[in-house]
């Protein structure tokens, strides 16, 4: 039973690159979700101010 080093390299390759493409993937997901995360809370923001300016335009 001989050791077969380009077997094995080849092995190691494949695997680091699922696993480089498997984190591009999270990083990927897991940008969006802090997008819209941003994305929700300026909404409510304009939305608070758009309320408040809308207040004080109807106790002038």
């Amino acid at each position: 039973m001989s050791y077969d080093k380009t077997k094995s390299a080849a092995k190691a390759k494949r695997t680091r690159n699922a696993n480089v493409k498997a984190k591009k993937a999270s990083d990927k997901k897991h940008s969006a979700a802090l997008s819209r995360a941003r994305n929700a809370e300026n909404k409510l923001k304009w939305y608070i101010k758009g309320r408040e300016d809308e207040s004080a335009a109807r106790n002038r």
